[in-house]
């Protein structure tokens, strides 16, 4: 496994003996799963799945070229750091291409990343051809060439490379973060990223009553100081006890 390592595949790092019997020791994942994220919060945006899953088209199309198949693709197989990012899990079902038994190949990891972006857009996995809805009945806001490549990529025969997947599916939109906060439980939590509040819009009608009343008056350096000082505050006329609760 260690040379078909890749920055979104779950790293290794060695074997531990258990009452189970013996067991993988892996990179930890404490932002859970892309399955348990859809469960909590339903269908992704489109920006959100392009985050979610053109890294692990990346990841695929690194085991195609060193000659390998993940075989397993799917929604609960890929997991999130606290930060957001995914990375494809269960790299144990790959198998080399070439062996007498094989159930994976890279057409087939192809539709398997098809099919899990259909799940990620929708909420529910892609039927037969024969059955299936168009995608574009589903989500009318999706662009036709992303329709067209999610439809072209469930059919083994389309021909479309695990790298010209994610080069696609990249160029539809802008990525956006996914947000944990939805499934996180009370110990993922305090690992998240805090996430700052936008900036208030400015509201037009104060500039366009400070425009209309003019520029701020300037103090006058003539005046006493008692006419500069602003009215006092209406904590200071509390007991200092109250006065530390003033906002």
């Amino acid at each position: 496994m260690l040379p078909m390592m890749h920055p979104h595949l779950i790293r290794p790092w060695g074997i531990a003996q258990t009452t189970a019997g013996p067991g993988l020791l892996l990179d930890l994942y404490q932002g859970g799963s892309m399955a348990a994220l859809m469960r909590s919060a339903g269908p992704l945006s489109l920006g959100e799945t392009v985050t979610a899953l053109t890294p692990v088209a990346e990841a695929c199309a690194h085991l195609h070229q060193l000659g390998a198949a993940h075989g397993d693709v799917t929604a609960a197989n890929i997991l999130l750091t606290p930060e957001g990012l995914p990375a494809l899990a269960d790299l144990g079902d790959a198998q080399l291409l070439g062996m007498p038994v094989r159930d994976a190949s890279p057409a087939a990891d192809v539709a398997a990343l098809a099919a899990t972006a259909w799940f990620c857009l929708t909420g529910q996995l892609p039927e037969a051809r024969q059955v299936r809805l168009p995608l574009g009945s589903l989500r009318p806001d999706l662009t036709t060439p992303l329709i067209s490549l999610l439809e072209e990529s469930l059919e083994p025969s389309g021909g479309i490379t695990a790298d010209e997947f994610a080069r696609e599916l990249y160029s539809q939109a802008e990525p956006e973060p996914l947000n944990l906060m939805r499934t996180a439980d009370e110990q993922v939590l305090a690992e998240l990223p805090t996430v700052l509040p936008e900036p208030a819009a400015k509201r037009p009608l104060v500039g366009w009553f400070r425009r209309l009343w003019g520029p701020a008056r300037k103090a006058d350096p003539h005046r006493s100081r008692r006419d500069q000082a602003q009215s006092p505050n209406w904590a200071s006329k509390l007991p200092s006890s109250r006065r530390a609760f003033r906002v």
